[in-house]
């Protein structure tokens, strides 16, 4: 039988435009307020953690290539991922 997962409550400030888009996204998929949110911070986690994991995957690439111009691709996305946010 599969864990129940619990839930926390926690309170988080956000800026007047930040919320307007929330509660107007909420109301579009007929959803609470509480419920849009915690799906949308889910989505960042998860996304954050695919971005993570791209770059990590990059690394080990870069290590592992003998192709002068792969890994030279490589640095210039590594560099792009890095500085360019």
């Amino acid at each position: 039988m599969p864990r129940r997962s619990t839930v926390r409550r926690h309170a988080v400030l956000l800026p007047t435009a930040t919320v307007r888009q929330l509660e107007a996204l909420a109301k579009s998929h007929n959803a609470s307020l509480s419920q849009t949110a915690a799906r949308l911070v889910e989505t960042g986690l998860e996304a954050e953690l695919r971005q993570r994991n791209h770059y990590l995957g990059l690394i080990d690439e870069l290590a592992s290539s003998d192709d002068a111009r792969r890994r030279k691709k490589i640095k210039e996305e590594l560099a792009r991922l890095t500085f360019e946010g």
